[in-house]
Protein backbone atom coordinates (compact mmCIF):
# COMPACT_ATOMS: atom_id res chain seq x y z
CA UNK A 1 0.00 0.00 0.00
CA UNK A 2 1.39 3.38 -0.89
CA UNK A 3 2.07 5.79 1.82
CA UNK A 4 -0.27 8.36 0.52
CA UNK A 5 -3.52 5.72 1.19
CA UNK A 6 -1.84 4.65 4.38
CA UNK A 7 -1.75 8.23 5.45
CA UNK A 8 -5.30 9.22 4.15
CA UNK A 9 -7.05 5.88 5.76
CA UNK A 10 -5.67 6.83 9.54
CA UNK A 11 -6.11 10.57 8.63
CA UNK A 12 -9.64 9.93 8.07
CA UNK A 13 -10.12 7.15 10.90
CA UNK A 14 -8.76 10.02 13.12
CA UNK A 15 -10.94 12.83 12.24
CA UNK A 16 -14.23 9.81 13.15
CA UNK A 17 -15.02 9.44 9.59
CA UNK A 18 -16.77 5.87 9.96
CA UNK A 19 -14.16 2.61 8.82
CA UNK A 20 -17.52 1.65 6.52
CA UNK A 21 -17.32 5.17 5.12
CA UNK A 22 -13.72 5.54 4.41
CA UNK A 23 -13.60 1.57 2.24
CA UNK A 24 -17.07 2.44 0.46
CA UNK A 25 -17.04 6.19 -0.14
CA UNK A 26 -13.15 7.62 0.75
CA UNK A 27 -10.94 5.31 -1.08
CA UNK A 28 -12.56 4.79 -4.47
CA UNK A 29 -12.39 8.78 -4.84
CA UNK A 30 -8.58 9.01 -3.59
CA UNK A 31 -7.46 6.78 -6.12
CA UNK A 32 -9.05 7.36 -8.77
CA UNK A 33 -11.53 4.41 -9.44
CA UNK A 34 -14.39 6.88 -9.01
CA UNK A 35 -15.01 10.75 -9.90
CA UNK A 36 -16.96 11.49 -6.67
CA UNK A 37 -18.76 9.42 -4.13
CA UNK A 38 -21.35 10.52 -1.17
CA UNK A 39 -23.06 9.59 2.27
CA UNK A 40 -25.69 10.54 4.24
CA UNK A 41 -24.65 12.56 7.25
CA UNK A 42 -28.47 13.20 8.86
CA UNK A 43 -31.83 14.21 8.02
CA UNK A 44 -33.27 17.54 8.74
CA UNK A 45 -37.16 19.01 7.94
CA UNK A 46 -35.94 22.38 8.08
CA UNK A 47 -38.07 23.70 5.34
CA UNK A 48 -35.08 25.92 4.26
CA UNK A 49 -32.95 24.75 1.67
CA UNK A 50 -29.87 27.11 2.23
CA UNK A 51 -30.12 27.19 5.77
CA UNK A 52 -30.08 23.65 6.26
CA UNK A 53 -26.85 23.60 4.20
CA UNK A 54 -25.32 26.46 6.08
CA UNK A 55 -26.23 24.16 9.66
CA UNK A 56 -24.41 20.98 7.63
CA UNK A 57 -21.43 23.58 7.15
CA UNK A 58 -20.81 24.27 10.24
CA UNK A 59 -21.69 20.92 11.96
CA UNK A 60 -20.06 18.14 9.29
CA UNK A 61 -18.13 19.81 6.61
CA UNK A 62 -15.38 21.91 9.05
CA UNK A 63 -14.64 18.26 10.73
CA UNK A 64 -13.40 16.50 7.51
CA UNK A 65 -12.61 19.19 5.02
CA UNK A 66 -8.39 18.54 6.67
CA UNK A 67 -8.89 15.59 3.41
CA UNK A 68 -8.32 17.89 0.97
CA UNK A 69 -4.96 18.12 1.60
CA UNK A 70 -5.50 14.64 -0.10
CA UNK A 71 -5.93 16.17 -3.27
CA UNK A 72 -9.26 15.87 -3.64
CA UNK A 73 -12.48 18.36 -2.68
CA UNK A 74 -15.27 17.68 -0.04
CA UNK A 75 -18.78 19.14 -0.46
CA UNK A 76 -22.00 19.52 0.65
CA UNK A 77 -25.70 18.57 -0.82
CA UNK A 78 -29.35 18.02 0.53
CA UNK A 79 -32.01 15.65 -1.13
CA UNK A 80 -35.43 16.48 -0.40
CA UNK A 81 -37.18 12.57 0.33
CA UNK A 82 -39.45 11.32 -2.14
CA UNK A 83 -42.81 12.74 -0.05
CA UNK A 84 -41.17 16.34 -0.14
CA UNK A 85 -41.21 16.92 4.24
CA UNK A 86 -37.32 16.08 5.06
CA UNK A 87 -33.78 16.84 3.23
CA UNK A 88 -31.16 14.16 3.66
CA UNK A 89 -28.19 16.20 4.17
CA UNK A 90 -25.02 14.15 1.83
CA UNK A 91 -21.04 14.95 2.03
CA UNK A 92 -19.66 14.64 -1.48
CA UNK A 93 -16.09 13.71 -2.28
CA UNK A 94 -15.30 14.41 -5.62
CA UNK A 95 -12.34 14.77 -8.01
CA UNK A 96 -12.26 17.74 -10.52
CA UNK A 97 -12.98 15.55 -13.79
CA UNK A 98 -16.66 14.66 -12.12
CA UNK A 99 -19.71 15.08 -14.21
CA UNK A 100 -22.06 16.57 -14.16
CA UNK A 101 -21.95 19.94 -11.06
CA UNK A 102 -22.69 19.78 -7.38
CA UNK A 103 -24.09 23.69 -8.20
CA UNK A 104 -26.54 22.50 -10.14
CA UNK A 105 -27.75 19.24 -8.56
CA UNK A 106 -28.25 21.54 -4.95
CA UNK A 107 -30.28 23.99 -7.06
CA UNK A 108 -32.24 21.47 -9.02
CA UNK A 109 -32.91 20.30 -5.61
CA UNK A 110 -33.64 23.39 -3.87
CA UNK A 111 -36.46 24.58 -6.36
CA UNK A 112 -37.75 20.58 -6.08
CA UNK A 113 -37.97 21.14 -2.31
CA UNK A 114 -39.57 24.57 -1.90
CA UNK A 115 -42.52 22.97 -4.36
CA UNK A 116 -42.97 19.73 -2.80
CA UNK A 117 -43.15 21.41 0.80
CA UNK A 118 -46.17 22.91 -0.85
CA UNK A 119 -47.94 19.79 -1.69
CA UNK A 120 -46.86 20.41 -5.69
CA UNK A 121 -44.88 17.81 -7.54
CA UNK A 122 -42.07 19.09 -9.88
CA UNK A 123 -40.46 17.75 -12.01
CA UNK A 124 -36.76 19.29 -11.47
CA UNK A 125 -36.71 16.90 -8.45
CA UNK A 126 -36.07 13.72 -11.33
CA UNK A 127 -33.29 16.33 -12.78
CA UNK A 128 -31.59 16.64 -9.75
CA UNK A 129 -31.35 12.42 -9.81
CA UNK A 130 -29.99 12.60 -13.02
CA UNK A 131 -27.48 15.58 -12.45
CA UNK A 132 -26.47 13.48 -9.13
CA UNK A 133 -26.02 10.00 -11.27
CA UNK A 134 -24.04 12.01 -13.43
CA UNK A 135 -22.07 13.66 -11.00
CA UNK A 136 -21.21 10.49 -9.00
CA UNK A 137 -20.57 8.50 -12.18
CA UNK A 138 -23.91 6.13 -11.74
CA UNK A 139 -24.48 4.02 -15.25
CA UNK A 140 -27.25 6.39 -17.21
CA UNK A 141 -29.97 3.54 -17.45
CA UNK A 142 -29.94 3.21 -13.39
CA UNK A 143 -29.78 6.70 -12.73
CA UNK A 144 -33.32 7.08 -15.34
CA UNK A 145 -34.78 4.26 -13.84
CA UNK A 146 -34.57 5.88 -10.36
CA UNK A 147 -36.06 9.39 -11.70
CA UNK A 148 -38.79 7.58 -12.91
CA UNK A 149 -39.35 5.76 -9.74
CA UNK A 150 -39.12 8.60 -8.10
CA UNK A 151 -41.17 10.66 -10.12
CA UNK A 152 -44.28 8.26 -9.94
CA UNK A 153 -43.66 8.01 -5.93
CA UNK A 154 -43.95 12.16 -5.75
CA UNK A 155 -47.01 12.23 -8.39
CA UNK A 156 -48.91 9.59 -6.68
CA UNK A 157 -48.88 11.55 -2.81
CA UNK A 158 -49.71 15.07 -4.82
CA UNK A 159 -52.51 13.52 -6.27
CA UNK A 160 -53.40 12.31 -2.58
CA UNK A 161 -52.62 15.46 -1.00
CA UNK A 162 -49.88 13.78 0.99
CA UNK A 163 -46.96 15.24 -0.72
CA UNK A 164 -44.93 17.73 1.59
CA UNK A 165 -46.70 16.28 4.66
CA UNK A 166 -44.99 14.34 7.09
CA UNK A 167 -45.07 10.24 6.58
CA UNK A 168 -46.71 8.64 9.20
CA UNK A 169 -45.63 4.94 9.27
CA UNK A 170 -44.80 2.64 6.89
CA UNK A 171 -47.73 3.34 4.75
CA UNK A 172 -45.90 5.62 2.32
CA UNK A 173 -42.98 3.95 1.95
CA UNK A 174 -44.28 0.70 1.23
CA UNK A 175 -46.20 2.18 -1.70
CA UNK A 176 -42.70 3.84 -3.34
CA UNK A 177 -42.45 2.52 -6.57
CA UNK A 178 -38.90 2.53 -5.92
CA UNK A 179 -39.01 0.23 -3.02
CA UNK A 180 -41.37 -2.28 -4.69
CA UNK A 181 -39.16 -2.56 -7.73
CA UNK A 182 -35.97 -3.23 -5.59
CA UNK A 183 -38.26 -5.67 -3.63
CA UNK A 184 -39.09 -7.82 -6.45
CA UNK A 185 -35.57 -7.78 -7.97
CA UNK A 186 -34.41 -8.95 -4.99
CA UNK A 187 -36.71 -12.35 -4.49
CA UNK A 188 -35.97 -14.24 -7.70
CA UNK A 189 -31.95 -13.32 -7.18
CA UNK A 190 -31.50 -13.55 -3.43
CA UNK A 191 -34.99 -15.72 -2.30
CA UNK A 192 -37.64 -14.71 -0.20
CA UNK A 193 -35.46 -15.92 3.01
CA UNK A 194 -32.40 -13.44 2.83
CA UNK A 195 -29.55 -14.65 5.45
CA UNK A 196 -30.33 -12.92 8.64
CA UNK A 197 -26.56 -13.05 9.69
CA UNK A 198 -24.18 -10.83 8.10
CA UNK A 199 -21.17 -12.54 7.28
CA UNK A 200 -23.43 -15.38 6.35
CA UNK A 201 -23.21 -13.45 2.69
CA UNK A 202 -20.05 -14.36 2.14
CA UNK A 203 -21.59 -17.89 0.93
CA UNK A 204 -22.72 -16.21 -2.08
CA UNK A 205 -19.14 -14.66 -3.42
CA UNK A 206 -19.16 -16.97 -5.32
CA UNK A 207 -22.14 -17.94 -7.24
CA UNK A 208 -23.53 -13.90 -6.73
CA UNK A 209 -19.92 -12.35 -6.95
CA UNK A 210 -21.00 -10.44 -10.13
CA UNK A 211 -24.31 -9.06 -9.07
CA UNK A 212 -23.02 -8.05 -5.89
CA UNK A 213 -20.36 -5.95 -7.30
CA UNK A 214 -23.33 -3.77 -9.38
CA UNK A 215 -24.34 -2.84 -5.62
CA UNK A 216 -21.07 -0.79 -5.47
CA UNK A 217 -21.70 2.12 -3.31
CA UNK A 218 -24.29 2.34 -0.59
CA UNK A 219 -26.72 5.04 -1.88
CA UNK A 220 -26.64 3.46 -5.42
CA UNK A 221 -30.05 2.02 -6.56
CA UNK A 222 -29.06 -0.73 -9.98
CA UNK A 223 -31.72 -1.13 -12.52
CA UNK A 224 -31.48 -4.63 -11.95
CA UNK A 225 -29.14 -6.69 -10.18
CA UNK A 226 -26.15 -7.53 -12.07
CA UNK A 227 -26.55 -4.71 -14.20
CA UNK A 228 -23.33 -5.05 -16.50
CA UNK A 229 -22.65 -1.31 -16.61
CA UNK A 230 -23.21 -1.39 -12.55
CA UNK A 231 -20.59 -3.99 -12.48
CA UNK A 232 -18.47 -2.41 -14.41
CA UNK A 233 -18.28 0.20 -11.91
CA UNK A 234 -17.56 -2.41 -9.32
CA UNK A 235 -14.79 -4.55 -10.67
CA UNK A 236 -13.08 -1.17 -11.41
CA UNK A 237 -12.81 -0.66 -7.87
CA UNK A 238 -11.91 -4.20 -6.73
CA UNK A 239 -8.74 -3.49 -9.08
CA UNK A 240 -7.84 -0.15 -8.41
CA UNK A 241 -8.25 -1.42 -4.46
CA UNK A 242 -6.19 -4.74 -5.45
CA UNK A 243 -3.30 -2.90 -7.17
CA UNK A 244 -3.45 -0.57 -3.76
CA UNK A 245 -3.47 -3.71 -1.55
CA UNK A 246 -5.17 -7.29 -2.19
CA UNK A 247 -6.30 -7.40 1.14
CA UNK A 248 -8.11 -4.03 1.01
CA UNK A 249 -9.85 -5.37 -2.17
CA UNK A 250 -10.90 -8.55 -0.25
CA UNK A 251 -12.05 -6.57 2.71
CA UNK A 252 -14.62 -4.19 0.66
CA UNK A 253 -15.44 -7.44 -1.74
CA UNK A 254 -16.52 -9.01 1.72
CA UNK A 255 -17.73 -6.58 4.33
CA UNK A 256 -19.07 -3.17 1.72
CA UNK A 257 -20.35 -4.98 -1.09
CA UNK A 258 -22.69 -7.20 0.72
CA UNK A 259 -23.27 -4.70 3.45
CA UNK A 260 -24.89 -2.52 -0.15
CA UNK A 261 -27.00 -5.59 -0.63
CA UNK A 262 -28.34 -6.46 2.28
CA UNK A 263 -28.96 -2.42 3.49
CA UNK A 264 -31.04 -2.20 -0.16
CA UNK A 265 -32.59 -5.11 0.86
CA UNK A 266 -34.12 -4.40 4.41
CA UNK A 267 -35.62 -1.07 3.11
CA UNK A 268 -37.42 -2.80 0.24
CA UNK A 269 -38.63 -5.85 1.55
CA UNK A 270 -38.93 -4.83 5.61
CA UNK A 271 -37.32 -8.07 6.63
CA UNK A 272 -37.67 -7.93 10.67
CA UNK A 273 -34.08 -7.88 12.31
CA UNK A 274 -32.24 -6.67 9.45
CA UNK A 275 -32.08 -2.89 9.95
CA UNK A 276 -29.50 -0.98 8.01
CA UNK A 277 -27.85 0.56 11.06
CA UNK A 278 -27.64 -2.93 12.39
CA UNK A 279 -25.77 -4.11 9.03
CA UNK A 280 -23.70 -0.96 8.54
CA UNK A 281 -22.65 -1.24 12.65
CA UNK A 282 -21.90 -4.93 12.10
CA UNK A 283 -19.41 -4.09 8.73
CA UNK A 284 -17.60 -0.66 10.73
CA UNK A 285 -16.78 -3.58 13.27
CA UNK A 286 -15.51 -5.59 10.47
CA UNK A 287 -13.61 -3.51 8.65
CA UNK A 288 -12.21 -1.46 11.89
CA UNK A 289 -10.98 -4.97 13.02
CA UNK A 290 -9.06 -5.21 9.79
CA UNK A 291 -8.08 -2.31 8.60
CA UNK A 292 -5.20 -1.84 11.04
CA UNK A 293 -3.82 -4.82 9.81
CA UNK A 294 -3.72 -3.98 6.25
CA UNK A 295 -2.09 -0.58 6.80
Amino acid sequence: MRSYTRKLVESALELGLPPYIVLDCLLPVAISARKASSFVCGVTDNPDFEDSIRKMEEGHLKNISPLQDFGFKVGLGAQPSTHGFELSGKIYFYREDAGGSLEKMNDDFSKAYADMRQGKPNQILCDGIITEGQFLGFPECCTIECASDEKAHMEMLAKRGKLGVRPVGLSLDEENRLRQRLGNQFRPVFGNDFPEAYMSVNRMLGEKSKVLRSYFAYSFYPCKPGCIDAVNVGERILAALHEESPELAELYEKTVLPANVISLYSKCVYSPGISPKRILGIADDTIAQAINDII
